[in-house]
């Protein structure tokens, strides 16, 4: 499993519903123009995706 999460083409993320916190996400993640590494960091999955 760890595989296809490292290797896929698509956004993957590990979320924590209750928290909104983001757990993880895989390589193809931190692609996205919106989600930066530094999102990941900050943990919060509603913040992460929000368009100024």
């Amino acid at each position: 499993m760890r595989k296809i999460f490292e290797y896929s083409n698509d956004a993957i993320f590990g979320i924590d519903p209750l928290g909104d916190r983001i757990l993880e996400a895989n390589p193809k993640a931190n692609q996205l123009p919106s989600f930066t590494t530094t999102a990941t960091r900050a943990g919060q999955a509603g913040a992460a995706f929000l368009h100024h």
